[in-house]
Parts: structure tokens; C-alpha cells; sequence
């Protein structure tokens, strides 16, 4: 009996070791192939990067040719005379009033986009340049990012010496447009995925949102990022935050005036409850301006409540970079007090603005 179990034990053992030198053996096997794979990936990678820094240096050396070639100054020239609707309808991306839709080609072109660039395609290889599809529509694009962003330069460089919110201020003037549009997505329910569009408001172009980092760069702003000008731009504006008590006034006045009323501050009668009166339609109105970080509170709607009578108006009106707190709210529609808050500042700015500090 004990022999019979010696002969299994040393069976058993016997099979292990053959199944441990054969998954070693393995083991060898597959990772002497891993290294030769790896060599041999290494070896094409290396040949393709010496084949594409070939056809960089071709595509440099005619692309430089190609600077200097009569049909290069004859496509810039005609590029340069377009007027921005022509531009537009050859390349919607441009248009700040553009929207993405869904069932662009695969290049990402527009119909008119592609018959443009399928002439010029023609034009350019007729006159010897063989470049590739890509490498032609990077070339015309080039072209007309440039045309577009000088005429951007054109439009937000209206005086010599700007602040920050003097561009801040010219872009919203010339590029807010609050456009709809869909894009598409999906999402997981009951284990199933259902497509749906998802439909989202975009008040700025991404594209000029670049054109202005640059040229804020260009002017001296360096550390100025895409975030930084969002910030400035949407409903966590940094710029209304960032005005004294009297750079806020100063903002309110002009703004009102972009708005069709008559302003008068009253700094001369010692301000009483009211910062500014204004006049529309023979309606006089006493504004109080509250630049706050924190609600607004009963304490101004009762200040611009005591100037109605002081001033000898019938309407009032409390406006903030902030929001009001409930009690203020209550308070100010017994007395008919009008409130301006953050989010109705911000649309009435971005619907009547101007550039700040202009004169």
C-alpha cells in the first residue's frame, strides 16, 4: 500500500514538472516573440518617421516654392477681395452666427466649401504642385483664418491705448449672438443606448473667442487664456466683480445711455438714496447702484424708496452685480420698487453694450 502511494506521489510529481518545463518553455517562446515583434514595430515606426520627416521636407520645399508661385499671389489676392459674406458662404465656420450642424462630409466641409476647394484642388496641381488633399485644404485655410482674423483685428482695435475691458467690451459689441443648436449624444437606459440631440445655446463663436486671446497676446496681456476670457464673457463675470463703487456707476450711466435714456448722476446733491436719474419718455426714474459681493439687502430698496420723494420722482430702481435677498424682493413690491439683478444686468449688457471707458 505505501509503495502504491510512493509510485502516485512520484507520478504526480513527475507530470508536474513536465507541465512547469513546458509553461516555462512557453513562457521563452512568447516573449522571444514579444522582443522580435517589438523590434520589428520599433523597426517600421523608425522607418515611418524617417518617411514622414521626408515628406515634411518635400512638402517644406514646395510649399516654399509654392509662396513664391504666381497662382499662390492669385489665390491670396482673390481670398483678400472676398467680403466677409462671400468668406461665410465658402467657409460658414467663420461666420460668428454659426451654428454646427450634423451630416458635414467627413473632411468637415460645407457644400460650398468643398466646390470651392475641389476648383482650387485642380488649379494648384495644374500648375505642378502635387500636394496632398489635406495639405491643400490646410493651405487655403491658412489663407482665410488669416483674411479673418485681420478683419477681426479691424474691428476691436478702435483707439491706440485699450484696457482690458476696452476689448472685453468691443468683442461682446461686434460677436455676441445667442445662437440654438443641437448636437448629438445618447445616453444608457435599462441597459439599452438611446440616440437623442441635445439642444444647447452658444452666445460666442469659439474661433474669435481664439482670435481675441491672440490678440490680447499680441498686445501684452501673455498669461490671458480661453478660460480667463469665458469668464469675463459669461454669467460668472469676473469684470462686474472687478469695478470700484464709482467705475460701476460710471458702467450703469453709459450703459443707459447705449439704451436711449437721458443720465444724470447726483454726486453734486450728495447722492441721498439714488446714484443716478434717468429720463426715458418723460418717465424720470432714481437708480441706485449697489456693487456688491453679497445679496442685497431691505436697506437699499428703503434708501431709493426715501430718494423718490427727495429727487421728485414717482419710480425707483436698485440695480447690482449680486442678487437680493427674499425679504428685499418683498419689500420692494409693496413700495413698486423696479430690481436689476446679476443675471438681468448681464442680459441688458450684453443687448446694449459698448465699449467701456471709450471717451
Amino acid at each position: 500500500m505505501e509503495n502504491l502511494i510512493t509510485i502516485i506521489f512520484i507520478l504526480l510529481l513527475f507530470f508536474w514538472l513536465i507541465a512547469y518545463v513546458k509553461a516555462r518553455i512557453n513562457d521563452y517562446f512568447t516573449e522571444k516573440n514579444e522582443r522580435k515583434e517589438k523590434i520589428r514595430h520599433q523597426i517600421e515606426l523608425d522607418e515611418k518617421n524617417k518617411m514622414d520627416e521626408k515628406l515634411e521636407k518635400n512638402f517644406q520645399q514646395q510649399k516654399e516654392k509654392f509662396f513664391q508661385s504666381e497662382i499662390y499671389s492669385d489665390l491670396k489676392k482673390t481670398i483678400n477681395n472676398f467680403s466677409d459674406s462671400e468668406l461665410y458662404k465658402i467657409d460658414p465656420i467663420y461666420n460668428p452666427k454659426y451654428a454646427p450642424k450634423i451630416g458635414r462630409n467627413d473632411f468637415g466641409f460645407s457644400c460650398n466649401e468643398r466646390d470651392y476647394f475641389s476648383l482650387t484642388e485642380k488649379q494648384i496641381k495644374s500648375a505642378g504642385f502635387n500636394f496632398s488633399k489635406h495639405r491643400i485644404y490646410q493651405i487655403i485655410h491658412d489663407i482665410f483664418k488669416k483674411k479673418v482674423y485681420d478683419n477681426f483685428k479691424t474691428a476691436i482695435l478702435f483707439k491706440d491705448s485699450m484696457n482690458i475691458n476696452d476689448y472685453i467690451y468691443r468683442f461682446m459689441e461686434k460677436y455676441y449672438h445667442k445662437i440654438k443648436f443641437t448636437t448629438p449624444s445618447g445616453k444608457y437606459e435599462d441597459g439599452v443606448y438611446y440616440d437623442y440631440y441635445e439642444e444647447r445655446i452658444r452666445k460666442y463663436s469659439p474661433i474669435y473667442v481664439e482670435f481675441l486671446e491672440k490678440l490680447l497676446k499680441e498686445q501684452g496681456f501673455k498669461d490671458i487664456t480661453v478660460g480667463n476670457i469665458h469668464e469675463m464673457l459669461e454669467g460668472n463675470d469676473k469684470t462686474l466683480d472687478n469695478m470700484s463703487g464709482i467705475e460701476f456707476e460710471n458702467f450703469l450711466a453709459k450703459l443707459f445711455e447705449k439704451m436711449g435714456y437721458d443720465v444724470s448722476t447726483t454726486k453734486n446733491t450728495g447722492d441721498q438714496g439714488a446714484d443716478l436719474i434717468i429720463i426715458k419718455d418723460g418717465l424720470k426714474t432714481a437708480v441706485q447702484a449697489k456693487r456688491y459681493n453679497n445679496k442685497i439687502s431691505n436697506g437699499a430698496i428703503q434708501e431709493v424708496v426715501a430718494a423718490l420723494k427727495y429727487y421728485g420722482v414717482n419710480n425707483g430702481m436698485v440695480i447690482t452685480n449680486s442678487y437680493f435677498t427674499q425679504p428685499a424682493m418683498k419689500l420692494a413690491k409693496i413700495n413698486n420698487i423696479q430690481l436689476i439683478d446679476r443675471d438681468k444686468l448681464l442680459e441688458m449688457r450684453n443687448t446694449h453694450i459698448f465699449p467701456l471707458f471709450k471717451d
